[in-house]
């Protein structure tokens, strides 16, 4: 490359934070708002909005949008006038910069950017950071020799990567609607109870003083929303904290068989059984455990039932009464009422069968999202070497 100049990213592109829309606000018809969500999947369905907005907030086709909570992503918008939210960036122009350089730009930047997010909750890059992240400009003839290179490289990655996560999202949709028949085919021998008659406890924790930087590199597990999903539990990014931190948690250590169930935010209503292996644990304020009594009902069916879509509707509904933040308390799941089968055999079929398509779905996913990070490394790998100088 000729010409470079080494700068920061603040002095080539500005960042404009989006608005945080209440959901009391949306509407079924009107702009769509942009989440993270819909940055991470093309296929998660938007809220929208129709009142007055800053125009600032508008996004339009041909605009570059970057999320700086939760997962750093960037992306040339292409599907109509939206509006942002509150944790994404409209990104504008300082310098004298072709705009798909500048996309593939931030795109090589998120490997960097990632190791400077903070946050005990919810993981996020400041814009100090953002701002000030360095960077190389090279002159306008070299940033468009690098963007056609970079188009050509990555057409044939990148609908790889669309195909691969919608068949992400098929494997998904067939499980949960194969459990949701699995759940409504009970017997006629059923019995409906509240959660608070059906539990031995319902409770969440709170998070250590002093956040991350308290967190050990070992030590008793402490369970976060990150690490709850449907019918599935993720150890990546499980936090551990010191028995003197876990000791003022022993009100909300974890048993075999606990069924954990996020209860505030955008992960509300994700719900999966605790595994042996991170026991003893305890939870965070963002995560109930749910202990059922065994002699009515099986942890493993009620997982299954939290999970299936009239219950997981019933949690959201109660979650979106938050006037800005989507949570539902203890009392409120207390009162939830579920009805399932009186014996527990006929439970334990149910969950044999449920189990059956679940490890037919686990094997799905594996194999999907293993080309799928193969795809993602390959395209990171492009653009380092397009922004050393390699790529030929």
């Amino acid at each position: 490359m000729s010409n470079i100049v080494d700068t920061e990213l603040g002095k080539i592109c500005s960042f404009q934070n989006g608005r945080a829309f209440k959901k009391s606000e949306w509407v079924e018809v009107g702009l769509p708002i942009i989440r993270i969500a819909n940055l991470t999947s093309r296929y998660a369905a938007f809220n929208r909005f129709n009142g007055d907005y800053d125009s600032k907030i508008l996004i339009q086709n041909g605009d570059i949008i970057f999320s700086w909570s939760g997962s750093l992503k960037v992306e040339i918008w292409d599907r109509g006038n939206a509006l942002l939210n509150q944790h994404l960036y409209k990104v504008g122009f300082k310098a004298d910069v072709q705009k798909k350089w500048v996309y593939y730009l931030l795109l090589y930047s998120i490997s960097y950017l990632s190791k400077k997010m903070t946050g005990a909750t919810l993981q996020h890059v400041t814009k100090k950071e953002l701002v000030a992240t360095p960077v190389s400009l090279p002159d306008i003839a070299t940033q468009n020799e690098i963007v056609s290179k970079l188009d050509q490289a990555f057409e044939a990655i990148d609908q790889a990567i669309a195909n691969t996560e919608k068949n992400i999202e098929n494997v998904d949709e067939l499980l949960k609607s194969s459990i949701n028949a699995l759940i409504s085919n009970v017997s006629s021998n059923s019995i409906e109870m509240n959660l608070n008659d059906l539990t031995t406890k319902i409770g969440s924790g709170a998070t250590p003083k002093g956040g991350k930087s308290s967190y050990k590199l070992e030590g008793i597990s402490l369970i976060r929303s990150m690490n709850v999903h449907d019918l599935r539990f993720k150890k990546k990014d499980l936090a551990f904290i010191d028995e003197y931190q876990a000791d003022n948690l022993k009100n909300v250590t974890l048993e075999i068989g606990d069924v954990l169930l996020n209860i505030t935010g955008a992960s509300i209503s994700r719900t999966c059984i605790v595994p042996t292996e991170v026991l003893s644990a305890r939870v965070n304020q963002h995560v109930s455990i749910i202990r059922a009594k065994k002699d009515l009902i099986r942890p493993a069916f009620l997982n299954l039932m939290l999970y299936s879509q009239r219950y997981k509707n019933e949690i959201l509904g109660i979650g979106e009464k938050g006037a800005t933040r989507q949570a539902i308390t203890k009392g409120q799941l207390e009162s939830l009422n579920v009805k399932f089968p009186r014996s527990l055999d006929e439970q334990d079929i149910l969950i044999e069968k449920a189990n059956y398509l679940l490890e037919k779905t686990r094997v799905s996913r594996i194999l999907y999202e293993k080309k799928l990070n193969n795809l993602i490394e390959l395209k990171m790998s492009i653009l380092e070497k397009a922004f050393k100088g390699e790529l030929v």
